[in-house]
């Protein structure tokens, strides 16, 4: 007697039902989840006094941005303004505790060490929401830091080159420019920081509380 071959297929609804549950799975849009797939916590609603913090302008200063000051506790800032515990990894490969803080419209990242008690030793901006009292921001370029801020030195760290003001020694204005691409290499621009086009322009703005050295000279 012959053998008969049958093919069997899965039930028509059985296959839509497991199409729907890879899509999912798959998708991509669940709002849970951030990029890297992990399940999200939905962040507490802002206090009021989150809310201002938030919000209300705050310039850039030698000491900070709004209320994430040189020297504040993060435990402090945390309850004026909403915080997120993170770490960041620096130019030179160091990771360190850091914390992001809503203030102002916009986002800064406050480095500390420890605990959530200790100080703010620097702020990182990132954003371009912050200016400084002369208007300075994350986006101009060092021919305007120069004509708002003054006379203008400069230096190589992390493996950027930085720029100093002298109207405002507490803060580092990290540029766009390469040192490789300076004339005259990483070793001119500390003697003669004129080799920093005008036209570079500034990706961040570190809040140290001190002034460069070589402003002092």
């Amino acid at each position: 007697m012959p053998t008969l071959s049958r093919s069997i297929r899965p039930a028509p609804v059985m296959t839509a039902l497991a199409a729907l549950l890879v899509a999912a799975c798959f998708s991509g849009h669940d709002s849970k989840r951030d990029p890297t797939g992990h399940v999200r916590s939905p962040a507490p609603p802002r206090t009021a006094e989150q809310q201002r913090c938030a919000t209300t302008p705050a310039p850039v200063t030698q000491q900070g941005v709004g209320p994430v000051l040189i020297g504040a506790r993060v435990s402090a800032v945390a309850v004026a303004c909403e915080t997120r515990d993170s770490a960041i990894t620096l130019g030179e490969g160091l990771t360190e505790r850091s914390h992001f803080v809503a203030v102002g419209g916009g986002t800064v990242i406050a480095l500390s060490t420890g605990s959530a008690d200790t100080s703010i030793t620097r702020v990182i901006v990132r954003d371009s929401v912050f200016q400084t009292g002369k208007g300075i921001h994350v986006g101009s370029t060092i021919g305007e830091l120069r004509a708002a801020h003054g006379r203008v030195c400069g230096a190589v760290g992390e493996g950027n080159v930085v720029a100093f003001a002298s109207d405002a020694p507490g803060i580092s204005f990290e540029t766009n420019v390469a040192p490789s691409e300076l004339r005259g290499g990483a070793a001119a621009v500390e003697k003669d920081a004129s080799v920093i086009p005008d036209a570079a322009t500034i990706d961040a703005m570190w809040v140290t509380g001190v002034a460069a050295e070589c402003l002092k000279r």
